[in-house]
């Protein structure tokens, strides 16, 4: 393993670190360890390792710093996190920060080098797919259902123009996925994509990271540097989260865009940039704008061509489908983990489930869920409790319990039912046809078994008798 592609290891006890390099060493991987995440930082700068594991409890700065700064950096670098005594509750704060995994001591060594292989692994195939085809590596955009379908033609229009795109959706769905495709496919496939995540840059920081400083322009500055709006020069700028950009630096973006130049900080100079820029927010920025956070001629300068990327509880049938490429995916790269299936129980779980974290959320839980397996199928022992309650609730009652659904306390408008009133008798319709067949009365209504068991748990329906539906 060259030294370029070397693993940076930062813990702030030397007896961890002194552990880790024998045991990297004893497989053939070479290593660089630090106690400082200020050195951390430098040393990221100075070349690129494969990935980073990072201790949380260093002593001159917050490891989840380090990582903010190095994720912004570095968005494809593999981090994986390692935490002491704190709570479960920062190692997921940590991954949706931009960490790929997480430590908890203690930890045996055959975990830790099963992660940084895995790691090491995932970097150097990316690396080789770029090379090999000219492109980031983002796999294709995965589903059927016909809202991601819409949102894809969207993004298709978009390809043979420079217009700003503006990409909406909540966090988890996808707009970094979409960016990059709109990059890979696009005539500045060949240049770089520099995404920047607005949130996670420190404000004293930001103006330096976005559009570089000269030798001079501040206590520290002791050499030029570029920043990633220049280093973006002749392809796609990627603003992640834009809705948290501060009203100051908001007035420098818009600059950028109407002149297409960058003016480092302590420079009179303007530096002219060839990019097309693609911003991504999970807010609602016209409501910003209202309130003032956001100013309207950013807003419609980012808003050339919105494209807005649906939840995954929008997205019928798209969950399970976006599992199995997950379960492919995380499967391969494990030891252990050829050949697995989802168990019908789980395959339930997932489509019925909201995902309020959508496709990220999603992943996380494969992810997991690969690690757990102990058989050849993922059961519902594997599945987070939160999956657990969705199948038990969206389950029809025991048959044998009386009860009757009914539509008479539904209101009616005159002569006219309600739309509620009408989609209920028609799904109950449907299910006692079916015998309570959830997924035939789906079949059969042209929708997603999602959808019926939302449907079921939303008029509370249980299974009894069938029901005549008056039609008036």
């Amino acid at each position: 393993m060259s030294e370029s592609g070397a693993l940076l290891i930062v813990d702030d006890d030397p007896t961890i670190l002194a552990l880790i390099e024998y045991e990297l060493q004893q497989v053939g991987i070479a290593v660089r360890t630090t106690t400082s995440g200020e050195e951390a930082l430098a040393l990221l700068a100075e070349w690129r390792p494969s990935a980073l594991v990072l201790d949380l409890g260093l002593p001159d700065m917050r490891g989840q710093d380090v990582l903010a700064q190095a994720h912004a950096r570095f968005p494809s670098l593999p981090i994986i996190v390692v935490t002491g005594n704190e709570s479960l509750h920062v190692a997921v704060e940590c991954m949706k920060a931009g960490a790929c995994d997480f430590l908890q001591k203690p930890f045996t060594s055959a975990r830790l080098l099963a992660l940084l292989r895995s790691a090491h692994e995932r970097g150097q195939l990316r690396a080789r797919l770029a090379e090999a085809k000219g492109t980031s590596g983002v796999p294709s955009i995965q589903g059927t259902s016909p809202a991601i379908l819409k949102s894809i033609r969207m993004l298709k229009r978009a390809l043979g123009s420079d217009l700003t795109v503006l990409l909406e959706g909540e966090s988890g769905t996808g707009k970094e996925l979409f960016a990059r495709a709109l990059h890979d496919e696009s005539a500045r496939k060949l240049g770089p994509f520099v995404a920047i995540n607005c949130g996670s840059i420190p404000e004293d920081l930001i103006d330096s990271e976005l559009f570089g400083h000269v030798a001079g322009a501040f206590t520290g500055a002791h050499q030029k540097r570029m920043g990633l709006v220049q280093r973006a020069n002749g392809g796609t700028l990627f603003l992640d989260e834009i809705g948290e950009l501060s009203l100051r630096l908001q007035v420098r973006l818009l600059r950028v865009l109407q002149e297409r130049k960058v003016r480092p900080v302590g420079s009179n100079d303007p530096v002219p940039v060839d990019i097309r820029v693609i911003a991504a927010t999970n807010r609602v920025l016209e409501k910003e704008v209202r309130k003032g956070a956001f100013r309207e001629d950013l807003y419609y300068r980012l808003a050339e061509y919105p494209i807005h990327i649906p939840p995954l509880r929008e997205r019928d049938g798209d969950a399970l489908l976006l599992a199995e490429h997950f379960l492919s995916q995380h499967a391969a790269e494990s030891t252990e983990g050829a050949g697995l299936t989802f168990s019908k129980e789980a395959r339930d779980s997932i489509d019925c489930y909201t995902w309020p974290g959508n496709v990220r959320q999603l992943e996380s839980m494969v992810r997991r869920a690969v690690l757990l397996a102990e058989g050849p199928e993922i059961t519902m022992d594997e599945m987070p409790d939160e999956l657990v309650v969705a199948l038990h609730d969206s389950a029809p009652n025991d048959p044998e319990k009386a009860g009757e659904a009914s539509l008479d306390s539904c209101g009616e408008l005159g002569n006219i039912k309600t739309m509620a009133v009408e989609e209920q008798g028609i799904l109950i319709r449907a299910l006692n046809i079916t015998h309570w067949n959830v997924e035939e009365a789906a079949r059969r209504l042209g929708i997603g078994r999602a959808t019926v068991y939302r449907r079921i748990q939303t008029y509370s329906l249980t299974r009894t008798k069938p029901v005549e539906t008056k039609i008036k």
